[in-house]
């Protein structure tokens, strides 16, 4: 979570109600929800069985949560009254016309409730493509997509891969470093004051907006594997840790009801006109334990079945904080 706090020196317009000019003004910024629509960013899972030069691996997978929803906190809230709300006043004009006011004795506690919610679509499906560039490394590239309220999201990575097999041992050891590009639907209801310094009342916007959007961020994976063929089962491990994210989110679109008319006056903020952005941005840090096992089907093919534990650790107060889903995927050597 982030707080911005800035002094600023250029031209932008907020949807505020200016009754005068000339007067010190603080701007504050409020995120009151965000909905966030999109997959658990995953590390990709790859076998390591019999390395060779050139070769190149086709894995289209599927994986299916148990948990379609995470609840948290998202830091920014405005102060909310004695019933949990934020409360605020009906202005009436004199055109006919309404604005909305905090009348700032009301609101005097902090927001202690949930303001956001992952929605995390029911199925997601992948191909990744590996190339070996030697016996010991390759580059791994791949996409995933996923569909949520009807809309389609992707996700797109691109690495590389180390590893190596220790036939003493009988077994393979993969470490996997690369970037990730996650699409994200997001919807964020965000609240903008207007208050003159010398008063405590401020004029109340609020905004709603929703977009699609894509963020980068890094994965890293350890996977441990047991190469035994005169076994009909063998077993893999798999740790790993990514990142997702939405920031930057902008207020565009103000709410606008049958009988409301927001109004809208273009500010510009001069060196004594003050800015606050208090609002959070989502930002998920996940961390994945995946055990499974695999069936060779034949020399060049292997099917991989795991249970993906992924933690989340970056979002305040996530329920539940622990996603569950299973994996399936067809290992293929060209």
């Amino acid at each position: 979570m982030s707080i911005k706090i800035s002094i600023a020196c250029a031209s932008f317009v907020v949807a505020v109600l200016l009754p005068g000019c000339g007067e010190t003004r603080e701007l504050t910024f409020y995120m009151q929800n965000l909905e966030v629509n999109g997959p658990v960013t995953q590390p990709p899972i790859y076998i390591t069985r019999e390395p060779k030069e050139n070769e190149i691996h086709i894995i289209p997978r599927v994986s299916i949560p148990f948990q379609k929803q995470v609840d948290g906190r998202i830091q920014g809230h405005t102060p909310v009254n004695a019933n949990g709300v934020f409360y605020v006043d009906t202005v009436y004009r004199q055109d006919n016309g309404v604005y909305f006011q905090d009348p700032g004795n009301m609101n005097a506690y902090q927001f202690t409730g949930s303001n956001l919610q992952w929605k995390i679509p029911s199925v997601s499906v992948g191909l990744d493509v590996d190339v070996a560039l030697s016996r010991k490394t390759s580059l791994a590239l791949g996409a995933t997509h996923s569909s949520i309220g009807g809309t389609g999201v992707w996700t797109y990575r691109a690495g590389f891969g180390f590893r190596e097999r220790r036939p003493e041992q009988s077994m393979g050891y993969r470490f996997d470093v690369g970037w990730m590009w996650q699409e994200h639907i997001y919807e964020a209801a965000t609240v903008v004051t207007d208050r003159p310094l010398s008063g405590s009342a401020s004029t109340v916007v609020f905004y709603k907006d929703r977009e699609k959007r894509a963020d980068g961020s890094f994965y890293a994976a350890l996977t441990l594997n047991s190469v035994k063929p005169e076994w009909p089962l063998n077993i893999f491990f798999q740790a790993g840790i990514t990142k997702q994210s939405v920031t930057n989110v902008k207020p565009v679109a103000p709410q606008s009801e049958p009988w409301i008319v927001p109004p809208f006056f273009l500010v510009i903020p001069n060196q004594s006109n003050i800015i606050r952005d208090l609002r959070g941005e989502f930002s998920a840090t996940l961390v994945h334990v995946t055990p499974g096992a695999y069936i060779e089907l034949a020399e060049s093919a292997c099917l991989v079945f795991g249970l993906r534990f992924s933690f989340e650790t970056g979002l305040d107060n996530p329920s539940p904080n622990i996603i569950i889903s299973p994996v399936v995927q067809l290992d293929w050597e060209l």
